[in-house]
């Protein structure tokens, strides 16, 4: 048997929701999202997703299907150096259930792009009831 993997939905509002780096001086993080992205829904915002669709990026790939089953992710502040935890939340908004393959990778990346190392990864099977958040 041969597992694929597929895009079933892009969440938009996921990529660049937190982009942290540390504060001078301290052992703390400063979110530094606001200099590295433009406002959701501003009009700076649908400019730039039209220049990637300009220049190469398939503008189907943000307008797929609506998925059976929503995914929340949620991290507490994050320090530097220190554990945090990382919650993600599933919503089956279909009459049936469903089984999810979910695999999670961390990886600490520079801000130039460069990824340095991998701290995590992990795959773990979800089994959501019908109409159920889990």
């Amino acid at each position: 048997m041969v597992l694929t993997q597929e895009a079933i939905k892009v969440n938009t509002h996921h990529v660049g929701k937190m982009v942290l780096t540390k504060e001078v001086g301290r052992d703390g993080s400063k979110d530094i999202t606001e200099s590295y992205k433009f406002p959701e829904g501003s009009e700076e915002e649908r400019l730039a997703m039209e220049a990637a669709v300009k220049y190469g990026m398939s503008p189907l790939s943000v307008l797929l299907p609506e998925a059976d089953v929503e995914m929340d992710v949620h991290v507490e502040d994050v320090a530097i150096g220190s554990d945090f935890k990382l919650t993600l939340q599933f919503k089956n908004k279909k009459a049936k259930p469903r089984s999810l393959n979910i695999y999670v990778s961390g990886n600490i990346v520079f801000y130039t792009g460069v990824t340095r190392s991998q701290f995590k990864s992990k795959t773990i099977e979800v089994k959501v009831g019908p109409l159920q958040t889990q």
